[in-house]
């Protein structure tokens, strides 16, 4: 399963670089595999561990909003192919026409 997903912190200016980097200093703690874009994160996971992604989500809004930032937009984007596994890789890949 992939997901696709940009948290942004609305209200606090025009450059989000540094929250960014904390959702993602997020994933690694949590040991997410995942792939980094200009304006979306892809996150490749077994779907019996949607939850545990939910959960980050949850805890980042929380995180965020404990520190006095009162609106939190986020956008989701969930690839769930049943019939042959599909990792970041391979979708790059076949996406650039290379297999």
């Amino acid at each position: 399963m992939l997901i696709a997903f940009s948290v942004v912190p609305l209200g606090i200016g025009t450059s989000v670089g540094k929250y960014v980097q904390r959702v993602i200093d997020e994933l690694r703690r949590r040991g997410f595999k995942f792939q980094v874009g200009p304006m979306f994160t892809t996150v490749e996971l077994d779907p019996k561990d949607m939850m545990k992604f939910f959960e980050f989500l949850r805890d980042v809004h929380e995180m965020f909003a404990s520190e006095g930032i009162g609106r939190i937009e986020t956008l989701i984007k969930i690839d769930d192919r049943r019939d042959k596994p599909e990792t970041i890789e391979y979708k790059v890949k076949r996406a650039l026409g290379e297999i």
